[in-house]
Parts: C-alpha cells; structure tokens; sequence
C-alpha cells in the first residue's frame, strides 16, 4: 500500500489512489467500504484532488481507528499534508465498524447554478463538505469546506485510495461501492 517509498507516505506521491474527473456539476458522492482488513499505520479513504487536495479516511493504529480529514499545503515539489480534524472512533479491535460511509457533497453553497456545468473551478464555484457514517445513516460533519483549483489540464476529481507507512504490515480497506448522485 506504500508505492512512493516515503516514510510516511502523501496522497500526492501516492501512485495507487484511484481517480474519475468530476461528472457532474453538483453531486452527492457516497463512498462505502470496510475498515477490518487495516493493519496499524495504514489508511483508506476518500478525497477528492487538483492543486491541492482534502482527504477524509480511516487510519488504524494499535489502539483502534480514528476518522482522519487531512489537507495538502505547499506546490508540487515540496507539498506537505496537515490533519485538520481526528476523532477516535474505536479504541479496540472488536470495536471497529463493520462497514463506514464517506459521503462527499459538492455544491454552490448560493448563487446562480445555471452556468454551473460550464465553469471552471474556482473560489466562486462549488464547496466540497465531507462528512462520515459507521451505520450509513447518521453521518458525522468532519468540518471540511474545500473549494478545489485546478491542476494542470486534468482539474479537480474525486478518488479513493489505501495507503500504509513504509515497513508497516499492509493491510487492505474492501471498497464496496462508490455511488455519484447528481443534485437538483
């Protein structure tokens, strides 16, 4: 799960994360996968990347499992993450989530949304909010407002990814379904 070689291993240098350019203009994105198969010192979860990036997944460590949104600093050479928000959700083994629900909503907080599908990303545009759920119901706000920019000719996408610190056990987080849904 650690491609990059780095000790402590980024989403950006990270070759196995799993992208699709944004498909719609306004979506509701629900991302559902099973934490048991993480080892101590690895994460999976969901993002979503252009210049800089947020990231809101599960990392496991001896003590249990915590909810984790990280966001990147810096520029393409010397990008860094910083965690913004960790909450422990379990504190043992047995205590760890069958399955959990990363939902991402991107949408214009206000305005106009006629000229939506046709914009490029910007600070005036969409808002990206990542929130989570251990019972695909009650969904838990992790505090993320990210407004994506564009990278190169690519531009912002959403993604899913499994990562784990250099010499750690790897483990694997079973994704079971990413489901896009488009906002009216």
């Amino acid at each position: 799960m650690n491609l990059s070689g780095e000790e402590k291993p980024i989403l950006w240098h990270s070759a196995n994360v799993l992208t699709e350019k944004l498909v719609l203009p306004e979506f509701t994105c629900d991302i559902v996968m099973k934490p048991a198969g993480l080892k101590p010192a690895n994460k999976a979860g969901a993002a979503m990347m252009g210049g800089q990036y947020v990231s809101l997944c599960a990392e496991r460590d001896a003590g249990g499992l915590s909810i984790v949104l990280s966001e990147s600093e810096g520029g393409d050479a010397d990008k860094t993450e910083k965690v913004l928000f960790r909450e422990r959700i379990a504190s043992s083994e047995n205590e760890i989530p069958e399955k959990l629900t990363f939902r991402l909503i991107y949408e214009r907080e206000s305005g106009d949304k006629s000229d939506l599908f046709f914009a490029n990303v910007d600070a005036e545009k969409p808002v990206l909010r990542m929130l989570w759920s251990a019972d695909g119901e009650h969904f838990c706000d992790s505090t993320c407002r990210f407004v994506p920019v564009d990278h190169t000719w690519v531009g912002a996408k959403i993604g899913i990814f499994a990562l784990s610190d250099q010499g750690a056990e790897t483990g694997y987080a079973d994704f079971l379904s990413v489901r896009v849904t488009e906002l009216m």
